[in-house]
C-alpha cells in the first residue's frame, strides 16, 4: 500500500484513504470480522440440496441470499484485476452476470416450486387411484379403434383422447433417458414422434364418418326398402363410398378411380364388385331414396308441403284490410249476439307478422 500512501492527495482524501486502510487491516486480522465480511459471498457447493441449516451454512443457496464480496479497499483500490466487488465500478446486477452467479444460484421461488412438485409426486406414487388417474389415456389402446370397451378403457383410441405422460419431477428431472414427457425439453409432436405414437383418427366422429356408406345395406331387398331412420350403410351404388386410388396410372390400375365414372358409368359397379367381392343386385342401381323408407317418408312430407303452399291464396293489402275488418265484425256479433247461429261459416285468417301478406283459408 506504499504506492497509495505516496500519491498526491488532498488532506480530506488522505484522511478517507487512511480510514479505509485502517478498517481493512482490522477486518483482515480478526477471523470473526473476516468471516462476517465473507458471509454468503460464495455459492454453496451443495446448492439447493444442502442439508445444513441455512443460518449455519456460509455459502449462498439462492440469489436472494447472495452477498457480493466487497473489496476492503473500496474506491481507493488501484488493482484493475481485482475480482472483488467495487460499487464505484459496476452495479450489483452487472457483477452477478460477470461472475455468472445467476447461472449457479436460483431464486427462492424455484426451490419452493421444486419442493411442491416433489411433494405431489410422492402423493401420487403412494396412492394407486391418483397414479391411475395420472396415467389414464397416456398410452395407446392395444386393440385400437376396434376396442369394445372404449368408455372404460384406460388406453387412448383417438388423438383427442391421448394425454401426455408428464414426468412427475417435471423440469427438475435429471434423468436424460427418462421416457416421460418434459415440457422444457420437447414439444408434444416431437415427443409422440420419438415414441412412435400416432393415431389413424383424431376423433370418434371422424371414425364414424369414415365408415359411412362404405358397405351396402343388407336390409335392402328387391321389394322391401331399409326401414331404419339412421343407417350408416349405402342404399344405392351411387351412395356407396369406395376407397379412392390416387395413383397416376388409372388407365391400367384395377383400383377405383372416380374420375373414370364420367367416361364409363359402369366403372364404379365393376370396382365395387372387386373391392367388396360380392355380386351387386340390380335394385342397388336405383336411387338411394327408393331403397329407404325413411327417406321416402321425408320426400312425401316435402311434396305435401309444396302442394299445400301452391294451394294457398295470398291477399293484397286492400283485401287484407277488408278481411280483418269483416272478421272483427263477425267475431263481435258472434260474441254479443247469442241468438246467432254459432256454427255459421266465417273467414279465418292466419297472420304472419314477418311478411306483409295474410294467408286466407276457408273453414
Amino acid at each position: 500500500m506504499a504506492s497509495i500512501a505516496n500519491t498526491t492527495m488532498t488532506f480530506a482524501n488522505r484522511q478517507l484513504a487512511n480510514k479505509i486502510i485502517s478498517e481493512a487491516n482490522i477486518i483482515k486480522n480478526d477471523p470473526e470480522l473476516l468471516k462476517k465480511h465473507m458471509w454468503k459471498t460464495k455459492p454453496c457447493v451443495f446448492g439447493i440440496d444442502c442439508k445444513r441449516d441455512p443460518d449455519q451454512c456460509a455459502g449462498a443457496h439462492f440469489i436472494e441470499e447472495y452477498r457480493p464480496p466487497i473489496c476492503l479497499y473500496l474506491e481507493i483500490c488501484k488493482n484493475q484485476n481485482c475480482d472483488k466487488f467495487h460499487p464505484n465500478r459496476c452495479s450489483l446486477e452487472s457483477y452477478i452476470v460477470l461472475k455468472k452467479i445467476d447461472s449457479i444460484l436460483v431464486k427462492r421461488s424455484y426451490l419452493e416450486r421444486r419442493l411442491d412438485i416433489e411433494k405431489k409426486a410422492r402423493e401420487i406414487m403412494s396412492n394407486p387411484e391418483l397414479l391411475r388417474q395420472h396415467l389414464h389415456r397416456t398410452r395407446k389402446c392395444f386393440n385400437g379403434v376396434s376396442c369394445s370397451n372404449k368408455e372404460k378403457c384406460n388406453g387412448a383410441h383417438f388423438l383427442n383422447e391421448y394425454r401426455l405422460p408428464i414426468c412427475l419431477k417435471m423440469e427438475f428431472c435429471s434423468d436424460e433417458k427418462c421416457q416421460h414427457f418434459h415440457e422444457n425439453r420437447q414439444t408434444k409432436e416431437n415427443y409422440m414422434y420419438s415414441q412412435g405414437i400416432s393415431f389413424e383418427y383424431n376423433t370418434l366422429e371422424e371414425l364414424e364418418k369414415s365408415n359411412l356408406y362404405t358397405q351396402l345395406c343388407s336390409f335392402v331387398k328387391e321389394d322391401s326398402p331399409c326401414s331404419r331412420n339412421k343407417c350408416s350403410f349405402a342404399h344405392s351404388l351411387e351412395e356407396l363410398v369406395l376407397p379412392e386410388c390416387i395413383c397416376p396410372n388409372k388407365e391400367i390400375c384395377d383400383k377405383y378411380h372416380s374420375s373414370l365414372d364420367i367416361l364409363d358409368p359402369m366403372n364404379k359397379l365393376e370396382a365395387a364388385k372387386r373391392i367388396l367381392k360380392i355380386d351387386i343386385p340390380s335394385y342397388f342401381l336405383r336411387q338411394s331414396y327408393e331403397n329407404s323408407s325413411y327417406n321416402m317418408m321425408l320426400l312425401d312430407d316435402i311434396l305435401i308441403t309444396e302442394e299445400m303452399i301452391d294451394s294457398l291464396d295470398f291477399l293484397t293489402e286492400e283485401e287484407t284490410y277488408l278481411d280483418q275488418l269483416y272478421f272483427y265484425l263477425d267475431f263481435n256479433e258472434l260474441t254479443f249476439n247469442p241468438s246467432r247461429e254459432i256454427y255459421e261459416d266465417f273467414d279465418v285468417r292466419i297472420d304472419y307478422p314477418s311478411i306483409s301478406h295474410i294467408i286466407k283459408s276457408e273453414k
